[in-house]
């Protein structure tokens, strides 16, 4: 087992991936996460990626997120093969509708969505209005910085937060969760060395 995935299933990083599969099993929103540089959003991002994608449902990761509008319309019409004799909303809306009913639903994932320039946020509300009926075709996922919230409160991208379904805070681990951790990466990498006592772990985390 990789480093990166022995640190992926420690902590809380597991239940929000659980958390985030269920809520977009039956719901079509949007999911905020933000947390710290360093508390391991990507590799979270990547591992949530790989759990939907083995689901059936559709996705598509940005990570780095699209500096403009035109990229980001340009790689979603590349990688699905969208039509050009009508308008971007709607040759996505034919290509979702034309696949079997369990992958009609896309799901797009953003890294680091706080370095998104205010149009390309902005533009989020487009994937928002594809839809079938009244149900949106599209979900959103939007993980990033504590700066991501300020960029929201932007008047202009009210209707996006109001889709927000689930909103979560990501901390680096803890004491206990770190010893968790190390239990199972220190020899998977080989190493010999004496760790603390679980009665130890226990007195350093109270």
């Amino acid at each position: 087992m990789s480093i990166e995935r022995i640190y992926i299933t420690a902590g809380p990083y597991q239940e929000i991936i659980s958390g985030i599969q269920m809520i977009l099993s039956f719901s079509d929103g949007v999911v905020k996460l933000t947390g710290q540089d360093g508390a391991g959003k990507t590799s979270l991002l990547h591992r949530l990626q790989k759990h939907i994608e083995d689901e059936g449902q559709g996705t598509l990761l940005f990570s780095p997120p699209p500096k403009s509008v035109l990229e980001l319309h340009n790689t979603v019409t590349r990688t699905f093969r969208l039509a050009a004799d009508v308008s971007f909303r709607k040759a996505l809306a034919r290509h979702l509708t034309s696949q079997p009913r369990d992958r009609q639903h896309l799901v797009l994932l953003f890294d680091d969505a706080e370095t998104m320039d205010d149009e390309t946020l902005g533009d989020l509300l487009l994937f928002r209005n594809v839809k079938q009926g009244d149900q949106s075709l599209v979900s959103l996922v939007l993980f990033g910085s504590a700066d991501l919230d300020a960029r929201l409160q932007a008047p202009e991208l009210a209707e996006l937060v109001q889709d927000i379904v689930l909103n979560y805070e990501l901390n680096p681990l803890n004491f206990k969760q770190l010893a968790a951790f190390c239990e199972q990466a220190i020899p998977a990498l080989g190493l010999r060395i004496a760790l603390p006592g679980r009665a130890n772990w226990n007195t350093c985390c109270r």
